[in-house]
């Protein structure tokens, strides 16, 4: 047991003298410290606002009421005439599906809604009532296309791009 400060004849092992703390001195803080708790505070603003850019931009596409230019849905859940803006009450053009089966896609130009994506099987038949439409077909020889009555003279074979403007079809190169 150490008895003073002073007298260092007899220390107890388990005893803690003053001295002893005398003798251990200052602590000195870590001087990359300060620079720690920022790079952790800057990291930790970063993944917030990720999330919450994220979760804004998961929010506005599940309100967003027109369908992206990927969306995909197949013939038979399209239903059979939904009017639009641009789109007249009758139809003035008739897309018929002769061969087996092929790929039709259409949309308004530019990047605009997609109206039909999908396989359309033989049989298939749709009514074109939009003035203005681009249209690609897979196989130019499994379709009938006729416009206002007369049949619309299509290539042999191969993938085909019709875009229709004002209702008149013209053969994209």
């Amino acid at each position: 047991m150490c008895l003073s400060p002073t007298d260092r004849s007899y220390r107890s092992p388990h005893s803690l003298c003053v001295d002893t703390l005398w003798r251990v001195g200052r602590h000195r803080n870590d001087p990359q410290g300060l620079a720690r708790i920022a790079i952790i505070v800057v990291a930790v603003a970063v993944v917030i606002g990720l999330i919450a850019v994220g979760g804004s931009a998961l929010v506005r596409s599940m309100n967003s009421e027109s369908a992206a230019p990927g969306a995909t849905a197949s013939p038979q859940e399209q239903p059979a005439q939904v009017l639009t803006k641009g789109e007249s009450q009758q139809p003035y053009a008739k897309l018929e599906v002769v061969g087996q089966s092929v790929k039709v896609y259409a949309a308004e130009p530019g990047n605009s809604e997609v109206i039909w994506n999908g396989l359309f099987n033989r049989g298939d038949i749709r009514n074109i009532s939009w003035k203005d439409l681009d249209l690609t077909i897979s196989d130019a020889s499994a379709v009938r296309i006729t416009v206002k009555g007369k049949r619309f003279q299509l290539p042999a074979k191969g993938n085909i791009s019709i875009r229709f403007v004002g209702g008149v079809p013209e053969l994209v190169e």
